[in-house]
């Protein structure tokens, strides 16, 4: 089966990150593992991720720290984080920094995936309203271009061959004859200007 993406996964619980590796590689992602945040940001950022799973609590760099600097790299990455120890700052501060979701050990695999497909339809749901803004701004400047187009095909302001006035004997065949000869010019010429 094709994989639908990469994820790395971060947490220094040995256990649990062997479950979520196991677990999650599975269900069609190519996964990297790590134990600190460090060797997780060396090789963030020479691969491409879609998904990131990640410990607050790890040593040296934390989990909100890590999803500041995977955000600065790559601003598309879906971010969840996980915990043992829920506290309200930490979930300030990880909406901040724009993390998807926030979950609390002990959580169930089911929980996790759940959270993946519910992130993956709201990806597939900003990618159809991106494609629509593209069919959109193609179809204004379409008719944008068709305006102009009628603009010149449009008669144009005509200028007798000379001042009519009612003692003036000019026939209305003569007057129509040169509106015609001169709308006949303005067509050649815009054809001209298409070419």
């Amino acid at each position: 089966m094709e994989k639908t993406g990469r994820m790395l996964i971060v947490d220094d619980n040995s256990s649990i990150l062997e479950v979520l590796k196991i677990g999650l590689d599975g269900n069609n992602f190519d996964i990297d593992a790590f134990d600190n945040g460090e060797d997780a940001l060396h090789v963030f950022k020479k691969n491409k991720y879609k998904f990131a799973l990640l410990d607050i609590r790890l040593p040296g760099i934390s989990g909100l720290e890590l999803t500041k600097q995977i955000k600065n790299i790559d601003d598309n990455v879906i971010i969840i984080l996980m915990t043992g120890y829920p506290d309200i700052n930490n979930v300030i501060e990880a909406l901040r920094n724009k993390v998807y979701d926030y979950i609390i050990k002990p959580f169930k695999l089911a929980q996790i995936m759940a959270i993946i497909e519910r992130a993956e339809n709201t990806l597939e749901l900003i990618n159809e309203n991106k494609n629509y803004l593209k069919i959109i701004k193609k179809l204004e400047n379409e008719n944008e271009n068709l305006r102009n187009r009628i603009k010149k095909l449009a008669p144009m302001e005509y200028k007798f061959p000379r001042t009519i006035s009612t003692k003036d004997s000019i026939s209305q065949k003569e007057v129509i004859n040169s509106y015609t000869k001169h709308q006949d010019d303005s067509l050649l010429s815009y054809d001209n200007d298409e070419n």
